[in-house]
């Protein structure tokens, strides 16, 4: 897909549309009218705060946590040891864990987005009903901008002529509004709607709503910068902030319903409806953090091609489940019901790759010199692969095959047995069971019993069991 800068001058309108999409961020409920004291300006203002505090609060917490624990330190090592092994293998994940101070390139900074929502919220008027307000963008405002010429005004003006938003004020505490529904509206149809409470906010995109809205954009914009509206969009996307208080944040991310997209002979993705696709928590006054994650079905269709011409590609998950928590004043990292059911790609209507992990249970244990794994449910990997028309490895043979597995009983421990890293033993349990086979290499397979050691990267060759080293 082509690489595309939203908010240089010629892409101006669709940074616009963006930015306004971001602007009826507001709340929930219902309720009688007890604005007839509140004006336009104290309106508009806690329009803003109640989009603020969800996402602010939460980055906040997250960052202090994530920065005290030792557990998290622990993997973010373990990442950094595999990275250096490997980069172009751990690039996609290398953040996982990270939580800077903003000085990243990679860094989430909701000042950059807030600075241009303020200043669309302040370019408008405000009509009353009630308890129900209408908010018009002034385009006139908006859109004068010295940069843009004399099309774009006019785009941009087109565009925010169609766009309203109606917010229902559900609550007020002396000049501000403490609750609100909001529907961001384009065409009279809502393709943003949101909702904030003292303590809560959501904002759930309808793609069905957004579809209208990107087609006059992609309409309205040069050749050189239009793009692919699927001809497709069904379902919302949600994403949920609770914020019981300053040390104590929970941001979640569902799929309230099933979503699919399809692009002219590109793409067709379809997602199952579910309440926690992700949720991240936090707890900066005992250091706790909890990750879950919740995907049932997902599958995605879409072609590739080579020097043989084109063919399908095929991904499809049953079910991915999960929830790891940061415990023990940041010591611990326990990981409750890990599991992925039946995960398959297929190339070229032949089978790929084929991942299946049990649900899992372990406690990654770091408040000692060498951090250890302890398994409380059994541990079951399997993986196998084929090199499809070499998509897996443009450089291997297609009829190349290989396969994983790795086992362990419940109550199994392997531990560090060195400061590197590389060497492990298993201190309780066991045996951990390990297979690899790979076209072209021997075959290992490794029965790690209790108190027995093992070397995961001696000198880069196949792991192997060895000498337990001396204590440390």
């Amino acid at each position: 897909m082509q690489e595309r800068t939203l908010m240089k001058r010629r892409n101006h309108l669709l940074a616009v549309a963006l930015s306004a999409i971001l602007v009826s961020v507001a709340g929930c409920g219902g309720g009688d009218d007890n604005t007839s004291n509140l004006t336009d300006e104290q309106l508009k203002k806690s329009i803003a705060n109640g989009l603020t505090k969800g996402i602010t609060s939460t980055t906040t917490t997250v960052r202090t946590v994530a920065e005290n624990s030792k557990a998290v330190g622990e993997v973010n090592d373990l990442r950094e040891r595999i990275q250096s092994r490997s980069l172009t293998a751990t690039k996609a994940a290398g953040d996982s864990f990270q939580f800077t101070d903003g000085s990243g390139g990679g860094d989430f900074n909701p000042a950059d987005i807030l600075e241009v929502v303020n200043d669309i919220i302040e370019k408008s008027t405000v009509t009353k009903s009630g308890n129900s307000y209408t908010i018009d963008p002034d385009e006139s405002t908006i859109c004068s901008d010295p940069d843009m010429t004399a099309q774009e005004i006019q785009q941009c003006t087109d565009l925010l002529e169609d766009m309203i938003v109606v917010v229902k004020v559900n609550d007020v505490s002396g000049d501000q509004v403490t609750a609100a529904t909001t529907q961001f509206q384009y065409k009279n149809a809502t393709f943003v709607e949101t909702d904030f409470t003292p303590t809560t906010a959501y904002y759930q995109v309808n793609l069905a709503g957004t579809k209208r809205l990107l087609t006059d954009i992609n309409n309205m914009a040069p050749a050189e910068d239009k793009f692919p509206v699927p001809e497709i969009m069904q379902g919302s996307l949600r994403i949920a902030a609770d914020v019981p208080n300053d040390n104590s944040a929970t941001v979640t991310l569902s799929i309230p319903d099933a979503i699919r997209l399809k692009t002219d002979d590109e793409l067709d993705l379809s997602l199952a409806a579910t309440n926690t696709m992700a949720s991240l928590s936090a707890d900066a006054s005992t250091n706790r953090l909890d990750l879950e994650v919740g995907l049932n079905a997902v599958s995605a269709l879409f072609p590739d091609e080579d020097a043989a011409g084109t063919f399908p590609v095929e991904f499809s998950l049953q079910a991915l489940t999960g929830k790891f928590s940061v415990i023990d004043q940041g010591d611990d990292l326990q990981i409750t019901g890990l599991g992925f059911d039946t995960v398959k790609l297929r190339v070229d209507n032949t089978e790929a790759l084929s991942l299946q992990l049990d649900k899992l249970d372990a406690v990654l244990d770091a408040s000692g010199a060498n951090a250890f794994v302890r398994i409380g449910k059994k541990l079951n990997f399997e993986m196998s692969t084929t090199n499809v028309r070499s998509y897996l490895d443009d450089s291997g043979s297609p009829t190349d095959t290989s396969s994983a597995s790795v086992g362990a009983p419940a109550g199994t421990e392997i531990a560090e047995a060195d400061s590197e890293g590389n060497r492990l033993k298993v201190t309780a349990g066991g045996p951990l069971d390990i297979a690899i086979t790979e076209s072209g290499t021997a075959p290992i397979h490794l029965s790690v019993q209790k108190d027995q050691c093992f070397d995961t990267a001696p000198d880069f060759g196949p792991m192997q069991i060895i000498t337990c080293p001396a204590a440390q």
